[in-house]
């Protein structure tokens, strides 16, 4: 039998949202925490989520507890086999994926782990379009253009569609995209976790000693309902 649990992330947002309110930091620091050892114990055993998204996180409103959901496309990566980039959805999608490379890491988690954590931050996605090529231009916004040693690491020449174009773009930075009310650990966290580079991406079991999680350490969380 599978347990209920009532609540997701993504009505979370939508109540906080409808009553035009940003989500405390405190919870934000809560849901993050738990989806990230969620995720250290998943890439421990060499399994890739692949549908990381706020519908999929499962909370429990009296402790706000946070359960990692919908397995169905998860998959244990072995180097050297590809696997279709067509997964999780396209405003959490790691850039390797929008570009349609088939040789990606567990990292695409942690980039969507970033993506979500940066939604509750700010109140919205920071990358949204309604196709691959106008979230990677979002991105590009935000983040620039990526280098040539980037790019080769997002999409090697053979998985590279032709006629995806790359245009150059001056990023604006992560930290313009927020208020000035959000902490510098949090934005420091996002900017590990949003990296180009899949391999140099906060890994999740190392995001989990990072100091903007230092409050849930030093005192004891507890919630009630209503």
């Amino acid at each position: 039998m599978t347990e209920f649990v009532p609540e997701n992330l993504e009505r979370v947002l939508a109540h906080f949202k409808n009553q035009n309110l940003r989500m405390p930091l405190l919870l934000a620091k809560v849901y993050t925490f738990q989806l990230l050892r969620a995720l250290a114990y998943l890439h421990s055993l060499g399994v890739c989520h692949r549908d990381i998204k706020p519908e999929n996180l499962l909370i429990e409103p009296q402790t706000q507890r946070l359960k990692l959901a919908d397995f169905g496309s998860a998959k244990v990566l072995e180097k050297g086999l590809n696997s279709v980039p067509y997964v999780s959805m396209r405003c959490v999608r790691a850039p390797e994926l929008l570009m349609g490379n088939e040789f990606y890491s567990h990292s695409v988690d942690t980039w969507a782990a970033g993506c979500i954590l940066a939604c509750m931050l700010k109140g919205q996605f920071l990358f949204e379009g309604a196709s691959n090529q106008e979230v990677l231009v979002c991105i590009f916004r935000i983040l620039g253009t990526p280098n040539q040693e980037q790019l080769a690491k997002l999409a090697p020449e053979q998985t590279l569609a032709k006629e995806t174009e790359i245009p150059q773009i001056q990023g604006s930075g992560i930290t313009a995209e927020f208020s000035a009310k959000v902490p510098p650990e949090a934005l420091d966290l996002v900017k590990k976790m949003l990296v180009y580079t899949p391999s140099r991406r906060i890994k999740p079991v190392e995001a989990l000693a990072h100091p903007f999680f230092d409050e849930l350490r030093k005192t004891q969380v507890s919630f009630k309902n209503g």
